[in-house]
């Protein structure tokens, strides 16, 4: 009987072995695609880091961007080094390692949830139902993560999503020993720790956090053994966010843990555009500090003062959109409800989750007494919150399959727990072959899918190119440079360390492209007295520059040289 246990557990590391090796390669795989690639968020955070780095705080406090995964980048970057044709795969091996992290993180969570659902036997015997084995757990586990964290937060993304990820799966390992029991403050107050590291990595980790907390209470324990377990909750998590709560306080003169909130809504909701300055659309507020217009039309803005970041307009939206106020828009809401509404479904019932699903209709239906399905669901609620909470905050706003991303191994690890079928030899064959089903498809469409994202990204150093070419034409770092068109995606600029301070944006580079050649001539000319050195732009310019616009290779890009 030993030698039979001994043999069924290495089998069992075996097949976790080889799930952790492919999900572990899979990422390389994505991380390496996508290695010379950048996002506008992603140059945020990079210009953060640089802040946090140098110790600028006035310039690191941001109400828009959290602190955790601009301070990471930074110290990646300071202790290697690397050249600028090597920086942003420096930083996209950096979210593969937080990747692992997160992996190793899950593995936690998922270990103590096989250990929870194994210490209900008891319950499960005394009512003739079986239990999900632990090779279907395991399976499910790394299928659940791969597609969470590679198909839904992607990982071409340089981002804090993988982080906020990481961290979610560590506290809900805490939740679920708190769950199991039994407990002390000290636990508690751990998993108060995690849950203001989750706000330091996104700000809105801190509403979510009351879901966590309210998840973890045992009700059972009694109102004053269940207050002083909330207390130590909230001393640990007040002791790591206060100290950043403070400093943003003070940086906005009122008190605050984001700024965020309001722009996404203006933004998604009320239609504002990211480069609003009091016009367009009007009736919004009146800028404090708006970007400059040196020309009218088409519109040409410039930003005055001592600007910060790489692009100025996305480094510290709060700054430069401050005055703008919000206003419920129920036209706007009612179509955004609608828009996210379609988002979520896909993100439930896609191709990448369709097999979970199929799955757990098929235990239930052939599962135990049917009305035995919603009792066994609710006592699985706490597994459900933190995900309901995220929808509730999401929906109304802007939902992304990123931001739902860290909370749907919670959910499917209630759904697989509610699961209620007979004790019996065909129970486990069904439970057995619907692993042995799914997984496998499920990892072959993402396999599928990154291998389709070598040939979608390619592995042309788009953004290095043009930075060299500015360097060769006499452009040095801390220099002032325009931009035209899709002015956020400025990898080019981060590398050649300068600053984009005059621009004409995406919402108005048609209307310069098809104004007549002297129009565009003087707009040219107005963007160069604000004191730039070349103005690049991401798509073919045939008029309006002195010294003709010059193609960088075969970037896609030109660049006009006074």
């Amino acid at each position: 009987m030993s030698g039979m246990s001994l043999q069924f557990k290495s089998r069992r590391y075996a097949t976790e072995a080889v799930l952790f090796a492919l999900v572990v390669l899979i990422g390389l795989a994505r991380v390496s695609a996508a290695r010379h690639l950048i996002n506008p968020d992603g140059i945020s955070y990079l210009d953060l880091g640089d802040a946090y780095l140098r110790g600028d705080w006035s310039a690191a406090i941001n109400g828009y961007w959290s602190p955790l995964s601009p301070v990471l980048f930074g110290l990646a970057l300071k202790i290697l080094r690397p050249s600028p044709a090597l920086e942003f795969p420096v930083v996209h091996y950096v979210i593969f390692g937080i990747y692992i992290a997160a992996l190793l993180c899950f593995r936690f969570f998922w270990k103590n949830l096989i250990h929870y659902h194994a210490a209900q036997r008891r319950d499960y015997d005394s009512q003739g139902l079986a239990q999900l084995p632990e090779p279907v757990w395991i399976a499910f586990g790394y299928a659940i993560f791969l597609v969470s964290c590679v198909e839904f937060i992607n990982l071409e993304y340089i981002g804090a999503d993988m982080s906020v990820t990481a961290i979610v799966y560590l506290a809900a390992g805490v939740l679920l020993r708190i769950r199991r029991g039994p407990v002390s403050w000290k636990l508690y107050f751990l998993f108060g720790i995690l849950l203001g590291f989750a706000y330091l990595a996104k700000a809105v980790m801190l509403p979510l956090s009351g879901a966590f907390i309210l998840a973890s209470l045992r009700f059972s324990a009694g109102w004053r053994r269940m207050l002083c377990y909330v207390a130590s909750v909230l001393a640990g998590l007040i002791l790591i966010t206060t100290p950043y709560i403070g400093a943003l306080s003070k940086h906005y003169g009122h008190l605050t843990y984001s700024e965020s909130r309001d722009l996404m809504y203006a933004f998604n909701v009320d239609g504002i555009p990211f480069w609003w300055a009091g016009d367009d659309p009007p009736g919004f507020g009146h800028p404090i500090h708006p970007r400059t217009r040196i020309f009218e039309n088409p519109p040409a803005y410039t930003f005055e003062g001592s600007p910060r970041g790489t692009y100025p307009g996305w480094y510290e939206p709060p700054y430069w959109l401050a005055g703008l106020q919000t206003r419920f828009n129920l036209r706007g809401q009612l179509f955004r409800l609608k828009v996210d509404g379609q988002i979520l479904f896909d993100i439930f019932f896609g191709a990448f989750q369709v097999g979970f699903v199929i799955s757990a209709l098929v235990w239930y239906l052939f599962g135990a007494d049917r009305f035995c399905v919603l009792p066994g669901l609710l006592r699985q609620w706490f597994f459900f919150l933190p995900l309901l909470a995220a929808i509730a905050i999401y929906w109304p706003i802007w939902v992304d399959p990123r931001y739902i991303a860290p909370f749907l191994g919670l959910f499917w690890a209630g759904i697989f727990c509610g699961v209620r079928m007979p004790d019996s030899p065909q129970s486990r064959r069904l439970l057995l072959s619907t692993a042995a089903a799914v997984v496998p498809v499920t990892f072959l469409l993402v396999l599928v899918s990154t291998a389709a994202a070598f040939d979608r990204i390619g592995n042309i150093p788009v953004q290095f190119r043009v930075a060299d070419y500015l360097h060769q034409i006499g452009v040095r770092p801390g220099d002032r440079v325009g931009a035209v068109g899709r002015v956020m995606e400025c990898g080019w600029a981060r590398l050649a360390r300068v600053q984009i301070t005059t621009e004409i944006n995406h919402g108005s580079d048609t209307a310069f492209r098809t104004s007549a050649a002297p129009v565009r001539s003087a707009v040219v000319a107005a963007m160069f007295r604000t004191g730039i050195r070349a103005i690049v732009s991401d798509s073919r310019e045939d008029s309006g520059c002195p010294s003709n616009w010059h193609a960088v290779d075969s970037t896609g890009f030109y660049v006009c040289a006074p």
